[in-house]
């Protein structure tokens, strides 16, 4: 038993990889639910998204549930943005210890686009001698969100498994006569895990996000934008199991 954590990383990572494959390529452009990219957090926007392995707060449940296990008793996280072109992205996280049974996780994230004027083909004309670019007069104010919960255990003293289920909607508030109300909405997954190696402070991490079905609008389908990332991290410097250099008054992780 005593390479039991390293047989179940390995297995977890080969699943992982055999199912990032299936996606090597992304179809940029012809992905469903886009606003699913926008990132939630500021410091992992800052590191370019490199955090599946250094999340340590109920904002794992975006990054990696497998981290939702170094969450010490209740932990709650809210965020907005004023996106591009006055679209609004709320996000919120919450996350609770559950000592002995494992860490249990919330998310929710919500984005309106505002409000956008109606246009059509029909209604490209000249009125007298002002061109109307299609406008309507009416006007549809499309909006997204998604709720998810996560779950997460520390199988090991180094490894620990998170899973995510998650609803997700988009609305474009718009009724067409062959589709009725343009809407789409589906299930998709998370799975991450997390390793503590034993040398030092180097963890390794995976994640595979947004595993699920084809959306399908007004009769096409859209693969979900999955994505699936592998990340390291250790401490060059600080207190404790640094790489290189002690300090106590400075880290580098």
């Amino acid at each position: 038993m005593k390479n039991f954590p390293i047989k179940i990383l390995n297995i977890c990572l080969l699943t992982f990889s055999l199912v990032a494959s299936s996606q090597a390529v992304e179809k940029v452009g012809t992905t469903s639910f886009q606003f699913l990219k926008v990132l939630t957090d500021a410091r992992a926007t800052a590191m370019g998204e490199a955090y599946t392995a250094v999340t340590d707060n109920s904002d794992a449940v975006f990054w990696n549930p497998g981290a939702l296990t170094k969450v010490t008793g209740t932990d709650f996280n809210f965020s907005y943005m004023d996106y591009f072109l006055d679209v609004n992205h709320f996000s919120f996280a919450g996350a609770y210890n559950l000592s002995g049974i494992g860490t249990i996780g919330i998310q929710g994230i919500f984005v309106d686009v505002g409000e956008m004027q109606v246009t059509r083909v029909s209604d490209l004309r000249f009125i007298g001698e002002t061109y109307n670019p299609g406008l309507t007069g009416e006007t549809f104010s499309p909006s997204a969100f998604v709720f998810g919960l996560s779950f997460a255990k520390s199988l090991t003293e180094k490894f620990s498994f998170g899973l995510t289920a998650k609803y997700i909607r988009e609305d474009m508030d718009i009724k067409s006569a062959s589709y009725g109300d343009i809407n789409a909405s589906a299930i998709a997954f998370d799975a991450g895990l997390v390793y503590r190696t034993g040398f030092k402070s180097v963890e390794i991490s995976a994640v595979v996000r947004h595993f699920g079905p084809e959306v399908t609008y007004v009769g096409q389908g859209y693969p979900l934008p999955q994505t699936f990332n592998i990340g390291i991290s250790g401490y060059l410097m600080g207190k404790g199991d640094n790489l290189f250099m002690n300090s106590e008054n400075q880290s580098l992780l």
